[in-house]
């Protein structure tokens, strides 16, 4: 359902839609927060044609998020704009924002290899008045022909490694949910402190389980390590939460993991992989960052912006 479309100079539009489900290549833009008052998307069309669009979540105490819940936010430009073009629809969001009594806005931005004008958008967000309220450094392996090539070359070396541990690798669309259970308990007793939020995950797979995959290696039937891989968009594989049994001795176990899913990239055909944020409290996670650099060839920025009007 439309709610508004406003004319604007230079034969562009602003066009104003409620959430519907919808096909989206990034599906997590079409999941409603019931914790809010309304999903809106903003278009920004020239000659018919869609050239960016944005979600945001409404809330009745007067902020809006875009895409509470998922791992960034709903900001996409289908084609490299100017940086004009861009600055008058972010401009336009906020002051429609800020007509609906909006006084504070929040969006993690997407990486750039999700976008390709992600840096002159951050940029933008900057030169408005949106500060930087947290960065997360995630890694990348890019290039289809490189990860068909990768996993080509590694063959052989991990399947010895998974017979050295007495494993077997299964890869595959998930069918139960106990897993998610193991993956809590074991990072638990590993000092982990990050959670699986089993009802928003277990809704989000039912809605649409072609994109979530289970990775799984096992010894004599049991599940010893586990990983879930996403394809938040079809040209990329992201790989968003993994353990180990703590109480298993595995020999390189996280190397074994990484192979499956880089398996799992070339099969789907994907054009990168994102290995995810390496994310400490403490500081910054040196070792986990280290660990990912043998596996990644690019790194981006995920930067979560906030403007108070």
């Amino acid at each position: 359902m439309n709610v508004c479309k406003k004319e604007m100079p230079d034969s562009y539009s602003l066009k104003i839609q409620e959430l519907e489900k919808e096909e989206s290549d990034f599906f997590l833009e079409n999941l409603a927060s019931s914790d809010y008052l309304k999903n809106l998307k903003f278009f920004w069309v020239k000659k018919g044609k869609m050239r960016a669009r944005i979600t945001f979540a409404l809330h009745k105490e007067g902020f809006a998020k875009s895409l509470p819940g998922a791992p960034f936010g709903g900001f996409w430009s289908e084609e490299k704009l100017s940086s004009a073009d861009l600055e008058a629809f972010i401009l336009e969001v906020i002051q429609y924002l800020k007509s609906e009594g909006i006084l504070h806005i929040s969006i993690v931005q997407a990486p750039k290899p999700y976008v390709c004008s992600s840096d002159l958008v951050g940029y933008i967000f900057f030169k408005i008045g949106f500060k930087p309220k947290d960065i997360l450094c995630h890694q990348f392996y890019c290039g289809k022909k490189r990860i068909l090539k990768w996993v080509h070359q590694n063959q052989k070396k991990f399947q010895d490694r998974l017979k050295e541990n007495n494993l077997k690798s299964k890869v595959g669309p998930i069918s139960n949910f106990e897993f998610l259970r193991q993956i809590n308990v074991w990072n638990q007793k590993r000092g982990y402190d990050e959670h699986i939020d089993e009802n928003k995950f277990i809704q989000q797979v039912s809605l649409y389980p072609e994109r979530y995959y289970l990775i799984g290696l096992f010894r004599e039937d049991e599940l010893v390590a586990a990983a879930v891989a996403v394809r938040l968009v079809s040209r990329a594989l992201y790989y968003y939460k993994s353990a180990i049994n703590p109480s298993v001795k595995l020999k390189q176990g996280g190397d074994l993991i990484l192979h499956e899913l880089f398996s799992l990239a070339a099969n789907l055909k994907v054009n990168f992989i994102d290995l995810g944020s390496s994310n400490n409290n403490l500081g910054v996670n040196h070792s986990l960052i280290f660990f990912k650099s043998r596996f990644s060839n690019d790194i981006s920025n995920k930067i979560s912006w906030e403007l108070k009007i």
